[in-house]
């Protein structure tokens, strides 16, 4: 983890372990948290096996069960009642993954501080009792609300303070400052501190020649998945939030002076970048989870679907993820993509198919494969609702691993595939995501692995497309080109037709009857239709990779409209040889020279 910031504090890096190695696009793979001061830089590697006994997992699971409540249980009396709980080995049946500070110069990235780990007290008399052994003839000890305790027990720890009720980190003793020093109040009076805690807690400080604590509030937990609010406020109102977190944000990063005496020792040592680490840990476990996931729907997928193109699993996640959960990146984009990609594919193999079917019949036909109600009743009859993320990670359903005291809530799921996953209970999902994940799906397995892989998904999910060159009969009677000036055309379409038929077909008017024409353009603008849509849609996507989902598609329908198609047409003159019997078109295309 790296700061791609400025800060004070920089984040240690940590170890993850879990039961069952990951696969490598979830185990190796970086990505972005977003801090209020920038982005906080995550870089996962997989660094081989570790074997732990019994009694290193208890201790591991103590270790991060006290981080973790130390972080996000905000009322203190509850904090020391869940400090005090005891763990058994029983313990570990609520246990996920331990998360382990690196040591700071590891033999191998994956080497644990072990002397981090293994001397977080919890318990006054615990920590009280294992420092008795430090008795050097230069110890410096200091009065507290635990007693008389050595000094370098308020190196690198947590406290509480009674007098105002809040739990800070200390990181050691602010050198040449005590009670008797000045302190500059907020409107430049200048007093003591002895004289300050005595004006505004009504507190007598007993040991004023003790050097004060340099001490700082515990970090916030957050879901720092959530893309920043400056990102999704515009104008003024984007420029007084981000004023007003900054403002926030220096609140709780403004280091403070604390007397030792009125101060209680929680926890000892714990450093302060410990504590601002563990911070971001529920939000890369939300990540990873979202990625376990994804990589099992790409399993699942590829169970039944032979896959000649390996999809990253971050971009399943994209599929997956609705613009409900606020993050950097949702499905539209995909969608979008994927919705061109179906339309098309669709027409065209109805096209193929029923050559004598009129426009009409075709578009109903396609409405009944590519509706939103036909593909969430296939994403339905696949389990895809059981993947979709479609709110934001709640810190209040996180569970901290290994801790008993959390209500877990989880319920086994066999899939039709013979998967288990476990859910919280029932939720909704409305069918009309169902059926943008469906598109979003489509989208990816187009965009990361081409055609092949796409009409292979489609056919799993049970659209079938076969895109194979398939004779095309038409029964043209011989002579009718002849109507049609096709060197002309060609030229001014610099296209050369190898069935010249299709030519006066495009060209032909419903009101235009001919003996030997029996068609009009309304079947070649059905798929011609759904051919530029796509077209279109891939040129944007890949020629502007940094347009909003709103903007891709706002471009599309501006380039895709009739008032579009239509001015090229006059531009190239092609209004000029249409066939038609309509006085009304007659009319409108003089009207429009």
């Amino acid at each position: 983890m790296e700061n791609n910031f400025d800060y004070d504090v920089s984040p240690r890096d940590i170890v993850l372990l879990v039961k069952n190695e990951l696969h490598s696009d979830v185990g190796n793979m970086d990505f972005d948290l977003e801090v209020g001061r920038g982005n906080m830089g995550v870089h996962m590697r997989y660094n081989g096996r570790v074997t732990l006994t019994q009694e290193q997992v208890l201790l591991c699971i103590r270790f991060q069960v006290t981080i973790f409540r130390v972080l996000l249980e905000k009322e203190f009396q509850r904090l020391m009642q869940l400090l005090g709980d005891p763990l058994t080995h029983e313990t570990s049946s609520y246990l996920d993954y331990l998360v382990f500070p690196c040591a700071a110069s590891p033999k191998i990235s994956s080497d644990i501080d072990w002397s981090c780990v293994n001397l977080v007290m919890s318990s006054s008399d615990n920590f009280m009792g294992h420092h008795m052994s430090c008795r050097a003839t230069d110890v410096h000890r200091v009065h507290t609300k635990n007693g008389l305790v050595c000094s370098c027990m308020l190196e690198n720890c947590l406290v509480y303070t009674p007098h105002n009720n809040l739990v800070y980190c200390i990181s050691g003793f602010l050198h040449g400052l005590n009670g008797c020093s000045d302190l500059e109040l907020s409107t430049r009076e200048v007093i003591s501190y002895k004289s300050y805690y005595k004006r505004q807690h009504g507190i007598y400080l007993k040991f004023m020649k003790e050097g004060l604590l340099h001490g700082r509030r515990i970090f916030g937990v957050q879901n720092y998945l959530q893309k920043s609010r400056q990102q999704r406020n515009t104008g003024v109102i984007k420029y007084l939030f981000a004023f007003l977190c900054l403002q926030v944000a220096c609140r709780q990063a403004k280091s403070v002076e604390l007397p030792p005496e009125l101060c209680s020792i929680i926890i000892t040592p714990l450093s302060i970048s410990t504590l601002y680490t563990y911070s971001f840990v529920p939000s890369i476990m939300h990540r990873i989870e979202s990625l376990l996931l994804s990589s099992n729907l790409k399993k699942m997928i590829s169970d039944h679907c032979e896959q000649i193109v390996d999809i990253p699993a971050v971009k399943i996640l994209e599929a997956i993820i609705t613009r409900k959960c606020q993050e950097n990146f949702h499905l539209e984009s995909m969608e979008t993509l994927g919705d061109s990609f179906l339309k098309y594919a669709v027409s065209q193999q109805l096209f193929r198919t029923y050559e004598n079917h009129h426009e009409g019949l075709l578009s109903v036909k396609r409405e009944q494969i590519i509706s939103n109600a036909a593909l969430a009743k296939l994403g339905l009859k696949h389990d895809l609702p059981g993947f979709i993320r479609a709110k934001p990670f709640d810190l209040k359903e996180w569970a901290i691993p290994g801790d008993p005291s959390g209500s877990r809530g989880l319920k086994e799921e066999v899939l039709i595939s013979g998967r288990k996953i476990y859910n919280r209970g029932s939720r909704k999902i409305k069918s009309k995501t169902v059926a943008d994940v469906v598109e979003a799906l489509i989208g990816v397995y187009l965009n990361a692995g081409g055609e092949q892989a796409v009409l292979l998904f489609m056919n799993w999910l049970g659209i079938d497309i076969d895109f194979s060159a398939v004779p095309y009969t038409r029964k043209i009677p011989a002579g009718t080109t002849n109507h049609v000036n096709i060197h002309h055309l060609q030229t001014l379409l610099n296209y050369t037709f190898k069935d010249n038929s299709l030519l006066l077909e495009a060209l032909t008017h419903g009101s235009f009857t001919l003996t030997g024409v029996q068609r009009s353009y309304q079947r070649l603008e059905f798929l011609g239709d759904a051919v530029l849509d796509y077209l279109v849609t891939v040129h944007l996507y890949t020629e502007y990779p940094g347009l909003s989902p709103g903007e891709l598609t706002d471009l599309r329908s501006a380039s895709v409209s009739n008032d579009s198609y239509a001015q090229a047409a006059l531009r190239a003159g092609l209004y000029k040889h249409i066939f038609h019997a309509s006085q009304a078109l007659h009319k409108h295309l003089n009207g429009s020279q």
